[in-house]
């Protein structure tokens, strides 16, 4: 009951108890949806001239950011309206199968902005909401015929933030493996490399509270193997 009312601004943690008598470890299936009274609200992408967004995130105060094709848009009305806030640059060697799709944006608990986009090769962060970015990482690769992406980012308990890239290409040797996990101690300013996979790329990067363990989803391996 406490999903309809005001008191439900962003986020809320709700425990559903089960029927007396019922059985346990059943399947749950949950659909939470935006719903302003009895009407239904769909935000205005016609206007922006866009037929869907590739990536989105919500910061502390409830704004919303989303990416399409080298944009990022910010709403601070639910959604109902977005504004351009920032163009990814275009690099000069747009390889990649998806050019400027929005891979990642995340925001931390800073509220600092991270996003990257097809064949950028580049991570960019904004410290001041969306009103300015700039690069944080630029991933070098022994050669461009593929471009990397920031694929996932995570955050863990002491706000160290990871970001698992995925770089679609297989490495001339080990060292040189573009499926990397990149960690930063210091707000995403600077990042080192942590670990190496043996594949094209990582899918996903993502912290557990509850244990405060790590994971990491990888592609294809040189034989063919999802790993």
């Amino acid at each position: 009951p406490g999903w309809y009312n005001n008191s439900w601004n962003y986020r809320q943690k709700i425990t559903i108890e089960g029927s007396p008598g019922a059985g346990i470890n059943y399947q749950v299936k949950i659909r939470v949806v935006y719903k302003s009274n009895t009407n239904f609200i769909e935000s205005g992408f016609e206007d922006l001239g866009l037929t869907g967004f590739q990536s989105s995130s919500i910061d502390s105060s409830g704004n919303l950011y989303a990416g399409k094709d080298y944009g990022i848009y910010k709403s601070t009305d639910n959604g109902r309206t977005f504004s351009l806030k920032y163009t990814i640059p275009v690099q000069i060697y747009p390889n990649d199968s998806i050019p400027g799709k929005i891979s990642t944006l995340f925001i931390d608990s800073m509220d600092y902005i991270f996003v990257s986009a097809g064949s950028t090769n580049r991570l960019y962060r904004s410290t001041d909401g969306g009103e300015t970015f700039s690069e944080v990482l630029i991933m070098p690769r022994v050669n461009f015929e593929t471009d990397g992406i920031i694929s996932s980012m995570a955050e863990d308990q002491n706000g160290n933030l990871y970001a698992s890239e995925d770089g679609k290409q297989f490495a001339k040797s080990p060292a040189d493996s573009f499926a990397r996990l990149w960690k930063s101690t210091d707000g995403g300013a600077s990042w080192s490399v942590i670990k190496r996979w043996d594949a094209q790329g990582l899918q996903t990067v993502s912290f557990n509270p509850y244990n405060n363990w790590l994971y990491v989803t990888t592609g294809v391996t040189p034989h063919g193997i999802t790993m």
